[in-house]
């Protein structure tokens, strides 16, 4: 599959590319860092 991207520059939706899999550090990583070590609070829902 991924020769086949590479000879038509075409970008095939696989697992790693819908789910954001890869090296790295994504923008989700990031935010749950950051809440987790209390630099950031989450608004709530007004449920």
């Amino acid at each position: 599959m991924f020769h086949y991207m590479e000879r038509t520059k075409e970008v095939v939706p696989t697992r790693r590319t819908v789910h954001d899999l890869g090296r790295a550090i994504t923008h989700k990583r990031i935010i749950i860092r950051l809440y987790l070590g209390g630099q950031i609070s989450l608004p709530r829902s007004r449920g």
